[in-house]
């Protein structure tokens, strides 16, 4: 096996599906992290509820559609083609960093962090398919090496995240505006993604949430 696997890089089997995942990790960070920022450092002094229960508010907004929804998301992500529903998340994506915009334009919390959780949910739905989609394009021999590179990429895209995020103290504009040009880069990128062609129409989502958490507990 070739232990240098930066060819992929060049290919379009592995490329595309790291930039979208590169690029949706990086706006649930800078969203995520700039409203820390506006609630924490900007409008601290006009709020009526203690700064820090908001901030814990936030990233259970942000979290729970992980926990609510991954079951859905896996089915779905093995039942239709993962292309589609790819650039269906992303154009989704483009949708709620236009929200997130106008919430911190107008200093709306409400409607931050409704943007928050979508994100949220965003994220949840891609989930199951920045990995599945790698051994539909990729040789057994090339798996390790990519979600490697996929790992890599998205704690380094939490890292600068959290870091650009941090600047909206400074330049709030210029890191919404940051936020918008990355959700359509990642846009782009998904139509480069070769279709995978592993759909299962036969598979029933179960649109209990609750029982089909558990049964996957179980089945783990």
């Amino acid at each position: 096996m070739d232990s240098n696997q930066l060819y992929l890089f060049k290919n379009r089997r592995f490329l595309p599906i790291f930039i979208v995942q590169f690029c949706g990790c990086l706006n649930d960070s800078i969203i995520k992290n700039a409203l820390i920022i506006l609630i924490t450092f900007k409008i601290a002094q006009s709020l009526t509820i203690a700064p820090y229960m908001l901030v814990m508010l936030a990233n259970v907004l942000f979290i729970a559609p992980f926990v609510l929804f991954a079951s859905l998301a896996g089915q779905i992500a093995d039942r239709y083609e993962r292309t589609i529903i790819v650039r269906i998340i992303k154009s989704t994506e483009i949708g709620i960093i236009l929200l997130s915009a106008y919430g911190f334009y107008s200093v709306n919390l409400v409607v931050l962090f409704v943007a928050l959780t979508l994100m949220g949910i965003h994220s949840t739905f891609f989930g199951p398919i920045k990995y599945s989609v790698l051994p539909d394009h990729l040789k057994k021999q090339e798996l390790l090496g990519a979600n490697g590179y996929i790992e890599a990429g998205t704690f380094m895209s939490i890292m600068l995240g959290t870091i650009i995020g941090g600047f909206y103290n400074f330049e709030s504009e210029l890191v919404v505006g940051f936020a918008v040009v990355v959700s359509f880069i990642g846009f782009i990128a998904s139509f480069f993604m070769p279709a995978s062609g592993n759909t299962n129409p036969n598979i029933r989502i179960n649109l209990n949430i609750i029982n089909e958490n558990i049964n996957i507990v179980k089945y783990a």
